[in-house]
Formats: C-alpha cells, structure tokens, sequence
C-alpha cells in the first residue's frame, strides 16, 4: 500500500486524465485518502483475476509529428488511459 502513496504522491499534475475525467492533480491531492481504498481495489482485482471493464477504455489522440499537418501520416496516436489503471500497468 505505502507504493501506491508514493505513486500518487510523485503524479504529475500537468499531465492528461484519461476517459473518466478525473485529473492526476485530484488523485495527488487526496493521496493519503484515496491509496488504501485502490490498494485494495488492486489486491482484489489480483485475487479474482479480473480488470474493470470501465479501466479497459482509453482516448486515443493524434499527435503531431512532423512535415505537413494536412497528412494524417504525420500523426502518432497516443491512448489516454485512466490514472488508477496507468498506474497498476
């Protein structure tokens, strides 16, 4: 549990949120709330074998590379995927 703290702890705030839409600067400032009740989500999920369905969905976006913009070749995407399932990753 003192691991899942110090991930919360060390999220950047400035980085994206995922579908749900719930910012890592919300998950950082209740880190000392929020890291028991998702240890304990995570040692479930260990146990039964099972991934939250709502945890496999991620955002896809389009990021730009280089040359032309028009070019959709010039694009990488990226998935966005919700704070607590980044972090178990």
């Amino acid at each position: 549990s003192e691991e899942v703290r110090k991930w919360l702890k060390g999220l950047a705030p400035d980085k994206a949120d995922g579908p749900n839409a719930t910012h890592p600067r919300l998950y950082k400032k209740l880190s000392t709330v929020l890291y028991i009740p998702l240890y304990t989500i995570y040692q479930l999920m260990f146990q039964l074998g099972q991934w939250p369905s709502e945890w496999k969905h991620s955002a896809v976006c389009p990021i730009y590379k280089k040359k032309d913009p028009a070019e959709y070749s010039n694009y990488r995407p990226i998935s966005l995927i919700d704070v607590p399932s980044k972090m178990l990753e």
